[in-house]
């Protein structure tokens, strides 16, 4: 009886344990599908364990291939000189922080909406956030000012290795600069590449632009295909494709003792001509 008894136990415990495991994989299956239909998700790092539930669809967002440019630093700052605003070139091509240049400009604190934290493959990383060692983790954020919270200003993505992004980011909620800032980390900022190009659907999304393509609309309802495509119903304005301008990115790393520490990778809101005037397309097209 006690044998049996015994048995019957066993069998109640590995019961339980296969349910458990099945339910875990639902689970992650459903976060599998959601992160297929939504622009990101939310994939927070807790407790020092980062969330594998996320697809790598849900990584990192760029501008709409083909690019219409892209070019080292140093090209972006030679081409560039009597073509782009001065306001505009300082901005983009300045080495210094770019939440303090936001706060100067826009007024008000910059603070960040987190889009999402998952770890990532080398395959799923851009060649520039390749020199980052060891496993990657992958960090997006909308940045934002309190002045006009409701405004986003850049999308920023950033590649750490697990163990950096547990020593430097102690609060998630806070901008890169500011985690960095307040512990006197010293760093040597280097730009690497600039890109221009027109924003994805992903990237338009999250700057609140919304366009038609009226060759694509069948139905002739252009704004309200989009508005039920985006799932919103608060852009501004409805443009044609045509009439959006191109935006610029660049990415940049933060060297910590002489090895890599992140790469960073921005993303500059049209919205921002507001502060610094008309960016003028800047000859895209010409390469700069």
């Amino acid at each position: 009886v006690q044998y049996k008894n015994n048995l019957i136990h066993s069998f109640s415990i590995l019961y339980f344990h296969i349910i458990e495991y099945m339910s875990s994989c639902i689970k992650q299956q459903l976060s599998l599908q959601k992160c297929n239909k939504t622009p990101y998700i939310n994939c927070m790092i807790r407790k020092n364990v980062v969330s594998k539930a996320c697809h790598p669809k849900c990584t990192s967002i760029s501008l709409k291939k083909p690019l219409l440019w892209k070019g080292t630093a140093e090209d972006a700052v030679k081409r560039s000189e009597g073509v782009m605003s001065p306001s505009w070139r300082m901005f983009l091509m300045s080495d210094g922080s770019v939440t303090r240049h936001l706060g100067l400009l826009v007024g008000g604190q910059v603070t960040i909406e987190l889009l999402s934290t998952s770890e990532v493959r080398d395959d799923e990383v851009p060649d520039e956030a390749k020199i980052v060692e060891g496993r990657k983790v992958c960090r997006q954020v909308v940045l934002k000012s309190s002045a006009h919270p409701s405004v986003p200003l850049v999308y920023a993505s950033s590649w750490w290795s697990v163990e950096q992004m547990e020593a430097c980011l102690k609060d998630r909620q806070q901008p890169i600069w500011v985690s960095l800032s307040r512990d006197r980390t010293e760093l040597y900022r280097e730009l690497l590449t600039f890109e221009c190009g027109n924003p994805s659907d992903r990237l338009k999304n999250i700057f609140g632009l919304c366009s038609i393509n009226p060759n694509k609309d069948k139905r002739g309802k252009g704004e309200v295909v989009e508005k039920e495509r985006l799932g919103r119903d608060d852009c501004s304005s409805i443009k044609l494709d045509s009439d959006l301008k191109p935006v610029w990115g660049r990415y940049y790393v933060f060297w910590k003792g002489g090895k890599p520490l992140t790469v960073i990778y921005e993303v500059f809101s049209t919205d921002l001509e507001k502060y610094l005037g008309p960016i003028d397309v800047l000859n895209c097209e010409k390469g700069i």
